[in-house]
């Protein structure tokens, strides 16, 4: 990965540079080698916060653009109003609202979680194994599906990373609609999909 090495490069310049001015400085040795590891530290502290950054948006940063503009989950479309009396009446019946401090979430009769901004659209969903059997993309992808029927039906420009719990990703991003589609998956089988806009983590 390009971004280790350089990381690994500026770290060892860094390192050069303190020991060279504290060299320069003439301080005493065992004062030397508290400022210098107390600062390697704080840079190795720094960098791994970094690389774990790039870990998981760099793959987003650099992927080409897919068209979703058809894309829905079920029935679901994002940006769909939940006020909507057509919308209420079809799935928030029995919906449950859920603790979050940032969005509104709701999990919805057919077991679609949900989460819609202040304009109370939606802006995330969700399918897991709590869902209702036969939940799939406007593509037909479904829990279960494989990652290479993903990659055959949505194409090459996907990219890759791990969520917060290690589980491996496979998603497209569409820029223009400022969209994306995700696919967690374990073993090769999809286990989870998620379309939301591309700001959501």
């Amino acid at each position: 990965m390009p971004s280790v090495s350089i990381m690994f490069l500026i770290f060892l310049l860094v390192l050069t540079i303190i020991i060279w001015v504290l060299v320069k400085r003439k301080l005493p040795r065992i004062k030397n080698y508290k400022i210098v590891a107390i600062i390697v530290l704080i840079i190795s502290f720094i960098l791994s916060s970094f690389y774990l950054y790039l870990k998981v948006s760099s793959g987003i940063i650099y992927a080409k653009t897919t068209n979703l503009s058809e894309e829905c989950i079920g029935e679901l479309r994002l940006f769909e109003n939940i006020d909507d009396k057509e919308f209420q009446g079809k799935y928030m019946i029995n919906a449950k609202k859920m603790d979050n401090a940032l969005f509104d979430y709701y999990k919805l009769g057919n077991g679609l979680l949900i989460a819609t901004n202040e304009s109370r659209k939606i802006i995330r969903i969700e399918i897991d194994d709590k869902s209702a059997a036969g939940m799939k993309t406007s593509k037909g992808i479904g829990l279960g599906s494989s990652v290479d029927e993903v990659v055959k039906i949505y194409g090459e420009n996907y990219y890759k990373r791990m969520d917060d719990m290690g589980i491996p990703v496979i998603g497209y991003i569409d820029r223009k609609r400022k969209v994306k589609l995700e696919f967690f998956y374990y073993q090769g089988k999809v286990t989870m999909i998620r379309y939301d806009i591309s700001s959501m983590k």
